[in-house]
């Protein structure tokens, strides 16, 4: 969990009654709270598999003071789950496979840095 906290001089700063003149910047909260989890455990002697689940969150945008200010703040929601496993064919040569799924929602960049779909990859490693 993360506290963040930008100072602004909002609500001292003095606006004239002028409609030209804009809204002070307002306070920050950046404040989010991420949590994860990961199991390994070994199927043989040469395969390993490992489960993981990530979750992060933020809830501090405020829209409002984007027609008249900064808009400072962040606001996204960040899941993902992933299934992999490890195997080892010799002394050089080793293969390491993952699927999952990921999803963020960001409304702070107007939902433009929005995804979800599967992930899926393989590697082989040799060592010379």
């Amino acid at each position: 969990m993360v506290y963040s906290y930008i100072q602004t001089a909002y609500p001292v700063v003095v606006v004239s009654g002028t409609t030209n003149i804009p809204t002070p910047i307002q306070n920050a909260n950046n404040n989010y709270v991420s949590g994860s989890a990961l199991c390994g455990f070994v199927l043989d002697k040469e395969t390993d598999a490992q489960l993981q689940g990530s979750w992060q969150h933020a809830n501090n945008y405020n829209p409002q003071i984007a027609t008249g200010g900064q808009p400072y703040g962040s606001s996204f929601r960040e899941d993902s789950i992933t299934a992999g496993l490890k195997h080892k064919f010799g002394d050089r040569l080793m293969a390491e496979g993952k699927l999952g799924y990921l999803e963020r929602k960001d409304p702070t960049t107007g939902g433009f840095t929005n995804y979800r779909g599967p992930l899926a990859y393989l590697a082989f490693t040799y060592s010379l």
